[in-house]
């Protein structure tokens, strides 16, 4: 059995291939969204299914003269 790595919404963000801006967190607790979003742990795949809840805009990331 593989382990599921475990993140907060915040660190699937960063992480993510695209910037997503959350205009509408419906996927999130509303009512608790600080615990929600940035410190509850949740899989890759919930955090995807939290933002397919959620409205959003979605942009491809910047790339630094670094990369």
């Amino acid at each position: 059995m593989t382990e599921q790595i475990l993140k907060t919404s915040e660190q699937w963000q960063a992480d993510a291939e695209h910037t997503y801006v959350v205009l509408d967190p419906d996927g999130w607790d509303r009512s608790n969204f600080e615990f929600s979003f940035y410190e509850e742990k949740i899989t890759e795949q919930e955090f995807m299914k939290r933002l397919a809840s959620s409205t959003l805009m979605i942009s491809a990331k910047q790339k630094s003269m670094f990369d």
